[in-house]
């Protein structure tokens, strides 16, 4: 069982929200850079995270990855606050 593709499927994850903020973000490169080309590399994304949802152990890995973030998102807060 090789779970290595997992990580790497977490970050197309975050990409997706990248390539949405380009559009979203950036009026001027035109119609070709500014919308196909990152709708394009969404649609790449997508095939690698529907090819990670086959895997095994994408359930253990999205639970673990889900803690981390929790935890990390707990502690910013704090130093957040702390900072204030």
């Amino acid at each position: 069982m090789d779970t290595s593709e997992l990580p790497i499927a977490f970050l197309y994850f975050v990409y997706l929200f990248l390539y949405f903020w380009y559009v979203k973000k950036f009026k001027e490169p035109g119609i070709f850079n500014g919308y196909i080309l990152p709708l394009m590399a969404a649609a790449g994304s997508i095939f690698i995270i529907y090819a990670a949802l086959k895997k095994e152990m994408i359930i253990e890995f999205s639970v673990v990855i889900a803690i981390i973030m929790i935890i990390g998102n707990l502690l910013n807060k704090k130093r957040i606050v702390k900072n204030l």
